[in-house]
């Protein structure tokens, strides 16, 4: 749904309306697929939909660590790792 609505695929939209998915479910960054057809201007997409619900700070922090980052094992990781710098040694 969110890629069809993003890309403006107004028929596809309509499918999976028809077959009753949910309008209000996010992608992994916390968009709805209402969202992303008012990001890219296809407003025959957002007429279909419900306006994308506003979620707090606290909320979308909830969302991030309760669903996404389970799924993306290397965000939990804790960040980069230097590199050695390779060369000699100054005295």
């Amino acid at each position: 749904m969110h890629i069809a609505a993003r890309e403006g695929h107004t028929d596809l939209v309509k499918m999976f309306i028809a077959k009753e998915c949910n309008l209000e479910l996010r992608d992994e960054f916390g968009y709805s697929a209402a969202y992303w057809a008012h990001r890219h201007k296809h407003a025959d997409i957002v007429a279909l939909l419900p306006p994308p619900s506003k979620i707090t700070k606290e909320e979308y922090y909830d969302y991030m660590v309760n669903q996404v980052w389970p799924n993306h094992p290397d965000v939990m990781k804790g960040g980069k790792k230097k590199k050695k710098k390779k060369g000699k040694k100054k005295k």
